[in-house]
Order: C-alpha cells, then structure tokens, then sequence
C-alpha cells in the first residue's frame, strides 16, 4: 500500500463527498424570497478570510435570506468552495478600505454573482470612480454592471434594512481628513520605443479605514400556543403568522396582536463590529469616536456582544489599542485577525490533503506548499489583552441565536499539521537557484479556466529560464497567493524580484485579475531589495494596459517599476519593441504570436539564451502561425480546456480539446507538451485518447497534465508522464466539475450545502 494507492483512495473518498456536498436543491434562492419576521431569526457572522501576506481580511455575515459581506479580497470565490461560504449570495458588500486588498476578489465574484441578483456596493470616498473604471473594461459583461449599484459611505451615514442596521466610524492616519495626495508614480508606457507617457492620478484621502457597527433585529419573546387559543386562534397557519409578527383574525373576528401571544419581553438586537485598524497612527481616530457602543458610553443601545478586529503591524502591541479593547467590558467577545498573530496555514484543506499525498508518491513534481502553525506573535505575550480575546482563522462561525451565542466550525489551524509537513522542503528554491544546471522550470500556479475551483486556481505559469530570471505567463485572481505557497519564506521577496516579466495573452478576466496584488506585493519587495532595481515589463493587449494604467492610479499603486509593452506593437516589430525585454531577461528572442480566441489574443514563443524553445499558447484554436513560430519547441504549453467529445463547445468559445492540443503538438514537431487551462466540466482527469498514441509515439513527444503547485524541469518531463498515469483519480474526479451553475442552489444555513456558479466572461 504505497503512496499511489492512498492518493487514489483520498480521491475517491473525496469524490463521494462532494458529490453529495454539491447537490443542488429545488429551494428559492435569498433573493427570491419572502422577508421572514426577523424578530425571530438567527444569524451566523463567519471568518471567510485570514490576513496573509496576499490577502486582508473578510467577514460574512449570513441570514437565512439575505447575506452581507465585509470586504472581498482575492480568492476568496475558492474559499467559498473550501468553506461552503457562498460569498456571491450577498447582496451588500462594504468596504474597510479602498485598495486592492480589500477590493481585488471584486470584480471575479461580480462575474459570478450578476445573474443572481443586484448588487449594493459600499466604501469609502472615491468607490464611484474607481467602480467607473471597470466600465472601460473589456472583460466584465454590461449585463453585470448593470446590476451593480455603489454608495459612497460618509461620516454621517446609516444603512437599515429589515435584517441590520449599521454605522461606521471613519479613520485617518492622524491627518487632517480633507488633506489630498496623489496618485502614486505611473508606468512607462511603450509603443513606439521612443514614445514614453506618464499620467497625473485623481486626488483621494490619504489612508481611510471605516469601521462597522452592526446592530441585529430585537429579539421578539417565545410564542405562546396556549394564549393564542384562549384567544380563538385555531389555524395552525395562523400560529406561524403570530411567531412571524403578524397580526391575525380570530374566529370570533377579533384582531389577535403578536405581542398578546408572545411570552417575554422583546430584548435587543445582538450587536457586533468590524473594525479596520491598519496601522498605530489610526488608533486615535478610531479609538476617539463617541459612536462606540462602549460599557461606559451611552452610545447606541446596550453593549456590544462581539468585536472582530481586523490589525495591521503593531497595532495590538500598543497600550492605546489594548486599553480601547478592554472598554468594552469583559463579557464581549474580541476576535482578532492579524497577520503577526495569526498562523497561516494553506487555507485550500483539500488540495493540500492532496498534494501531501502527491508529494508522498512523487516528491520531485509536487513541492509541499509552504505554511506556518504557529504565529510569530502569541496573544497570551500582549499585555493587558481581554481574556475573552482569541485569534480568528477561516471558517470560524458564531451563531446568533435567539438565545445564546454559539461558536461553530471552531477547527485549530494546527490540526493542518497532518496535511503537510512541519517544514516544507526547499527543492523548486534550490532548483530555481541553480537553473542553468537543471534547464528550464515550469511551475503551473493556477490550471483551471473561467473560474477558481476547490482543487485548481485559474490561469497562471511561471517559467524559470535558464540563466535563473522568471516570467510569469497570465496572472488570474489569487496567483500571488498560489506564487507565495510555492515559494513563500524569507527568500520570497528574491522570488518576486527575479519576475522580470509578466505576458497576458488575451483580456479575459481569469487571466488578469491577479496583476494588481502582484504588482503591489513586487514594489513592496523591491523595497526591501538590497540588489539593483529591477523593473516589470507587462506585455499584454492595449486596452488591458490603459486600464492596469488607470485603475492602479485608483488603488494608489505605484507603477515607477512597471513598462507597459503592447503585445500588438511587439508583435508586429519584435526586433524592436522588445529589444529591452531581451535584454533584461537575457533571451535571444521574444515573439507574441496572435492566435484564434478573441481580439488581441497571444500566443508566446520565447528563445532563451542556451536556444531552448518555450511555446505558450494561452486560450486558443489549434493556430497555424503559432505551430509555424513554434516548430521544434522543446517546451510547448497548450490549453486543453474541453475533452475531445466537446469538439463542438470548443470550436463555438475558440478553445482547444485535448486531442487537438496534442495534434498541434505534433504538428509543430515539439518535444515536450503540458497540457492545461482544464475546463471544470470534466467528469475526470485529461486523458491522453488512445487514437493518438502512436501518433505521438512517432513524434517522439513527451506529454503531461499540469497540476497546480506542480514544478516540473525540462529532464524530467518523462518522469511526468508516468506520474500523470499513475494518478488516474486526481483531483479532477470530484463531481464540482459536472454540476451546473444555478440561482436556485442549496443554501441551508449551517449545513455544507452550497452550489456550483460559473462566470459570465464577455466575449471580447
């Protein structure tokens, strides 16, 4: 019983869990139904999100019709999945902050979410403006932004529905709130060589940060049957109306009132926030506020019952913090979410069960991701912090019952232990470090195509060339979250400085939507870097560069590091336009190569400076040109989105099947295949069709499946191929993959039922 024969018992088992975990039900969805009295109704506020170094924290807060969700990150669509969260069930979001942390998983979950419902989305000053960006877009479908809606969120603002009721409170970093700053620095922006432009950014306030108060429906008391009969209520039916706050007629035709039925007086709402505190120069402003329901404050209505803190850097460690904290009372419940006082384990539990299996059988192809257990910082070491005060990590519910409040799907970020090892081993580092010993490295960060599912992120390679420089090839939503799995740890900033480029072969949203917190983390690393400054080149198509140009200016990311190259000027006078990209990733050749899928799609082929081929597809039909660029590449990565009975699909959305993506393989004489960009509609894992077989043994071709987290040098692709067949249940066997998207899925609060949704991507 090896290590194979436990990854296909994992897989199996897995299989029948989710096959019943995804099952669809005939229920209404929240947005379709009938208000119920909230008087009686119960709540959950969840931990949907983790501080990381790729991503903020996030808060949903679920009633049995309705959803709110506090801030959207990246991945957090996946995590949904993982969790049985449904983030795209809500229906209000609201925004701490206006930057790519809170806003980046945004614009995916609106493409999964539009056809559901409206969407009401709130933040601070400048959301409109920055919203109105994604209106000169290509990627997002009209139809989704115009169920979009945004509020901009003033001091004196107040949302009430017949769910919640919330204030916020504003903060600054202790800077006189009308005070204005630009834009961070612009990219250079490359079309004729000699062509460089720089734009000016809008005005905004400088590091605002709101905060939440949350004040649930009042509590209405115990519905009496006995009274209701001495009253004349005979209807059963009628019962239900009273407990639901509704008045009733008698059989003697008198009016029945609920509060004659109800036994117990009607208590408060249970009220709890959110509050966003990123640095210590934002503690006064927040701490200052007279709207804080405090225990000796006469703001609101009663006392908080549970406060969830979302901290940057040394904010629990000031004395200031703490003794805020401690106003409260010691009754209320404080959970804290911090990078520095927070594990961080692989938040995907699945896929790292999996890979720690995969490692166990192929420890060369798949590195253990990297994690920690313990946190660098132990609340118990802050002085003075309330007893009731505990670190929150995904998945973390309570339940706000009529009665009580109830912690649910408590699990300890330690018991991931078991998924991977303690410490994860240092062999894609060390083999990146030494590359021009071990030949070219590809190391797949998100294979799957439209949308993120539990066992695979959407689009994203990285390419280690032989003389050590990395390209990243596409960049969905969470690839830097993929990127620091792979190769997090002190050396991670090396890693990100050693990203010389990064290729976007179409505009479609899975492969871009992770540009923006990739670029941000880089700058931070550059930083930090001791070595030369090192800039980003970003050869993409000209739309996506007007829009990363003036929608970074919106996030303020800063761009001094960032040439922009249009893949269309590229294409037509490589010798050129990209003669600086050669040079600073020392390739001899550097070639976009357009390919049947939409406007302005690439292909790449790239030579590097010991004459090996890497060929790149990204989303296309088997192209003539690229197989002619391409001849006797010893690296060819093609999509294979559909399987080879959906020959039809894939000729109406201008995608690659399996065995066309092996034909062009062939056709181009290429030594080396890996095949990815797998569509979630497969019922198994890619298989090589047995028609081919010998078509391929006469060219001599090597193929492989690409796995996330895999990485894989050019030596041993033949080790890949038989590690592909001996995995015939991978991840792919989970039934997510067949269940079609629908409004109507399950959503039970407080079970594991969730449903499947896709994304609408405008075709271009």
């Amino acid at each position: 019983m090896g290590p194979a024969w436990l990854l296909t018992r994992f897989c199996r088992r897995f299989q029948s869990s989710h096959s019943r975990r995804f099952l669809s039900s005939s229920s209404p969805s929240p947005q379709d139904r009938t208000p119920r009295d909230a008087g009686r109704e119960t709540f959950q506020v969840l931990i949907a999100n983790q501080p990381s170094f790729a991503n903020t924290s996030a808060v949903l807060v679920r009633f049995r019709e309705r959803s709110y969700l506090f801030n959207c990150p990246e991945t957090l669509s996946r995590l949904g999945f993982e969790y049985a969260l449904e983030p795209h069930w809500a229906s209000h979001v609201f925004l701490t902050r206006l930057d790519n942390g809170t806003f980046g998983g945004f614009p995916g979950l609106l493409l999964t979410k539009y056809d559901i419902g409206p969407t009401h989305l709130h933040g601070g000053n400048g959301l409109a403006s920055m919203v109105s960006e994604l209106n000169q877009t290509h990627f997002i479908d009209r139809t989704a932004l115009a169920s979009l809606s945004t509020v901009e969120v003033n001091d004196g603002f107040q949302y009430q529905d017949h769910y919640l009721s919330i204030d916020t409170v504003h903060a600054w970093p202790n800077l006189n709130p009308s005070h204005t700053i630009s834009a961070a620095p612009a990219a250079q922006t490359i079309g004729d060589p000699s062509d460089v432009q720089k734009h000016d950014g809008p005005e905004r306030r400088p590091g605002e940060s709101i905060s939440y108060i949350c004040r649930g429906p009042s509590r209405r008391g115990r519905f009496d049957p006995a009274a209701a009969s001495r009253l004349g209520v005979k209807n059963p039916r009628d019962y239900g109306r009273l407990a639901r706050g509704e008045a009733v007629t008698a059989e003697d035709g008198s009016i029945v009132h609920p509060h004659q039925v109800l036994v117990g007086e009607t208590r408060r709402g249970y009220i709890f926030c959110i509050v966003d505190c990123p640095s210590p120069t934002h503690i006064d402003s927040i701490t200052c506020s007279p709207k804080w329901p405090l225990e000796t404050s006469t703001a609101g209505t009663g006392v908080v019952d549970l406060v969830i803190h979302m901290l940057g850097d040394k904010v629990i460690e000031d004395s200031r913090y703490v003794v805020w904290m401690n106003a409260f009372g010691s009754h209320v419940r404080h959970v804290i979410l911090s990078s520095k006082n927070s594990p961080h384990p692989v938040p995907f539990r699945s896929y790292a069960t999996f890979q720690r299996i995969a490692h166990q059988a192929h420890r060369g192809l798949f590195p253990l991701p990297h994690h920690t257990t313990e946190p660098e910082q132990s609340l118990e070491s802050v002085p003075g912090i309330p007893k009731t005060a505990q670190v929150g990590h995904i998945g973390m519910c309570f339940d706000f019952q009529n009665s009580e409040i109830v912690i649910r799907n408590e699990s300890d970020p330690r018991s991931l232990r078991g998924e991977c090892a303690a410490t994860p081993p240092a062999e894609p580092a060390s083999l990146a470090a030494n590359a021009s010993t071990h030949g070219i490295i590809v190391s797949p960060l998100g294979t799957g195509s439209t949308a993120p599912t539990t066992f695979r992120n959407v689009s994203s390679l990285l390419v280690t060339l032989s003389g050590g420089k990395r390209i990243l090839l596409d960049c969905g939503e969470g690839t830097l979250g993929q990127l620091f799995l792979l190769h997090g740890g002190q050396d991670f900033d090396r890693i990100l400085v050693s990203i010389r480029c990064l290729f976007v072969s179409h505009i479609h949203a899975d492969h871009h939507l992770g540009i923006f917190g990739f670029i941000q983390a880089r700058a931070k690393a550059l930083q930090q870097y001791e070595g030369p400054l090192s800039s980003l080149f970003i050869v993409g198509p000209p739309h996506l560069l007007g829009w990363i140009t003036s929608f970074a200016e919106r996030l303020c990311i800063p761009l001094d590091q960032v040439v922009l190259l249009s893949s269309v000027e590229v294409a037509q006078s490589p010798g050129i336009a990209a003669r600086p990209l050669q040079s600073e990733l020392e390739v001899l050749s550097f070639q976009p190569v357009a390919v049947n899928h939409c406007r302005h799609s690439y292909g790449l082929v790239l030579i590097d400076r010991k004459m090996n081929k890497i060929v790149y597809s990204g989303d296309c039909r088997p192209t003539p040109a690229l197989i002619q660029a391409g001849a006797y590449a010893d690296i060819l990565i093609h999509e294979a989105t559909f399987d080879s009975e959906n020959s039809n699909e894939a000729r109406e959305r201008r995608h690659s099947t399996v065995s066309e993506a092996i034909q062009a393989g062939c056709s181009m004489g290429a030594k080396r295949l890996l095949l990815t960009h797998f569509s979630r509609r497969f019922g198994s894992h890619p298989t090589i069709p047995s028609d081919l077989k010998a078509w391929r043994s006469r060219a001599e071709m090597q193929v492989g499946l690409a796995f996330d987290l895999m990485s894989i040098r050019t030596d041993d692709f033949a080790y890949l191929e038989k590690a592909t067949r001996s995995i015939p249940a991978m991840a792919w066997e989970f039934q997510e993959t067949t269940c079609p998207a629908s409004p109507a899925g399950a959503r039970t609060m407080g079970s594991n039922a969730t449903s499947v949704v896709t994304r609408n991507l405008s075709p271009a």
